[in-house]
Parts: structure tokens; sequence; C-alpha cells
């Protein structure tokens, strides 16, 4: 029964991780459609502070979305018990 229920947790924390990483990347489309509609507008006038600030969070959402994907799939090899691969649940 324990076994069952971790397969079940870490089958949920897949899914979240798979639900996160879309939601991300689906806001950071977003973003970079409504910057480049209005970077030439702002073209002169201080964008270039703007878009500096833009490609920081970029550059740290991407690194968000390489660590959630390394996370997911570790998680994922604990469901596929004949790969071995640290347990994602340890601290670090």
């Amino acid at each position: 029964m324990n076994n069952l229920r971790r397969k079940e947790a870490v089958q949920e924390m897949v899914i979240a991780a798979n639900q996160t990483h879309m939601q991300i990347e689906t806001s950071v489309d977003t973003l970079h459609a409504r910057w480049a509609a209005l970077r030439e507008h702002y073209h002169g006038i201080g964008a270039e502070d703007t878009e500096s600030e833009i490609n920081i969070l970029l550059a740290q959402t991407d690194n968000l979305l390489r660590k959630l994907s390394d996370w997911r799939d570790v998680c994922q090899s604990q469901l596929n018990p004949s790969e071995e691969e640290p347990a994602c649940n340890q601290d670090g």
C-alpha cells in the first residue's frame, strides 16, 4: 500500500510539473509577442532599460524551466523501476 501511494504521489508531481512547465512557457511566449509589438514603438525613449530587464527575466525563466524539466525527469524515472536514479524528494 505504501508503494502504491508513493507511486501515485510521484505521478501527481509529474502532472503538476508538466502543467507548470506549460503555463510558464505560455506566459513567456506571450511576453515575447507583446514585447516584440511594443519594442518598435518605444525604441529610443527608454526601451533599452526595459528590454534589458525583460532579457534578464527571460534568462531566469529559461533556467527555471530547465530545472523544472530535470526535476520532472528524475520523478518520472521513479515510475520506471528499471532505471536507477536518485529519488525526486531528496534534499537540495
